[in-house]
This record gives structure tokens, C-alpha cells and sequence, in this order.
């Protein structure tokens, strides 16, 4: 990943709906922009929220066939596991996100 697309936008915190998937995308990837938004975890607040984004694909659903097949791999045993990428890039954007929350959390505290 280029070292730009590893930046996060000033105004981070703020984006909902199509410009957070759009900087998820471009962060992160279309399949893990794609898994998000399948859930609606529409901004940065909803992500950091939710305990594990991955939780839904271990549910069995028609509706998750197109999504599983995506960002994961189906075992002989028909279980699905997510592929180490994605997991990895959720991993890094949780991380990056979280710091930008703590600095900023740090930086309002200094005003105040």
C-alpha cells in the first residue's frame, strides 16, 4: 500500500456513510469496505463500537453467500474462514482509527 493511502483525514472522525466507506476502501480495501458496509458500520464511532466485524460471517444466510465468498475461504468442512489480508487490514485500520481517537480525545482535553 502506497504510504499516502495509509493516511487518515483530518476530518476522519466526522465522515458517514459514502465518504467513510470510500476512505475505508481506500485504506483498507473494497472487501473489507465492502463487509462494513454490508452491516452499516457507517463511520468511525460505529466501527470502533462494534466488538467483532467478522462476526457475521460465521452466520449461515443466503443473504452472505456473495460477502463470504469474498473475504473468505470455505473449508471441505463447509466452514468459512476469513482470509489473513482482510483480517489484517481490519486489524491496521482499527489500530490507525483508535490512535486518531486517542489523539484527538488527548488534544481536546488539552483545551479544556
Amino acid at each position: 500500500m502506497p504510504k499516502k493511502a495509509n493516511a487518515l483525514p483530518d476530518n476522519i472522525m466526522e465522515l458517514e456513510d459514502k465518504p467513510f466507506f470510500e476512505f475505508v476502501k481506500m485504506f483498507a480495501g473494497n472487501k473489507v469496505s465492502q463487509l462494513l458496509e454490508f452491516q452499516d458500520i457507517n463511520s468511525v464511532r460505529c466501527f470502533l463500537t462494534c466488538n467483532d466485524p467478522f462476526e457475521i460471517l460465521s452466520y449461515e444466510s443466503d443473504d452472505l453467500l456473495d460477502l463470504k465468498k469474498k473475504t473468505c475461504v470455505k473449508l471441505n468442512t463447509n466452514l468459512h474462514i476469513v482470509l489473513p489480508g482482510i483480517q489484517s487490514k481490519m486489524k491496521l485500520l482499527k489500530s490507525a482509527l483508535k490512535r486518531r481517537r486517542i489523539k484527538q480525545n488527548v488534544k481536546q482535553h488539552q483545551y479544556l
